[in-house]
């Protein structure tokens, strides 16, 4: 029984070596497979959104960016007839509160397609990806970054749009936009 044991160790060592990244690959285009056409159930801030995939909700943190905190969870104001007052941001709002309506607006319930990296999770577990409007096929990204609405952060292991976003966030520094311009 033990040699048997042995024989299917090395079996899986040498497996694992010579298909390693081959693997990896296919079982991520695999699991890519579910995240084409999800929808975006909640922004949780300018940098995360939560959606729905196989009757579970999954956090997913956008690639690349470091957002502000989002606003604190306000009161909900209504008219008379009990419909909510949607308050729009205006440039004495302050910076996270624009940036967190600049992503809901972006992203509440819109069909989004998610794109996954080397690094699939960070330290806090959280799932990764690169995220795409179906219907524009618009990398948020890149453009909550173009409107200055996150710092750039990039790790060495997710490079895959490493340049487009360094670009984006070049045009809002140049630009003076959102944080840049505060």
């Amino acid at each position: 029984m033990k040699t048997v044991l042995k024989i299917l160790c090395l079996f899986f060592i040498f497996t694992a070596s010579s298909w390693g990244q081959t693997k990896i690959d296919f079982l991520l285009s695999l699991d890519n497979k579910k995240y084409e056409n999800v929808v975006v159930d909640e922004v949780l801030s300018a940098d995360m959104i939560r959606i729905i995939v196989d009757g579970g909700n999954e956090r997913i943190k956008l690639i690349g960016l470091k957002a502000p905190a989002p606003p604190k969870r306000k009161a909900v104001e209504r008219d008379q007839n009990g419909f909510i007052i949607e308050k729009k941001p205006s440039p004495e709002t302050p910076i996270e509160e624009r940036a967190f309506y600049y992503a809901q607006k972006l992203l509440d319930k819109k069909t989004v397609r998610l794109e996954f990296d080397a690094e699939l999770r960070d330290d806090e577990g959280r799932k990764l990806a690169y995220v795409f409007l179906t219907d524009s096929g618009l990398l948020v990204n890149a453009e909550i970054l173009r409107e200055g609405f996150a710092f750039l952060s990039l790790s060495p292991s997710n490079n895959k749009y490493a340049e487009e976003l360094r670009q984006a966030y070049k045009e809002a520094r140049k630009s003076l936009r959102g944080l840049h311009g505060e």
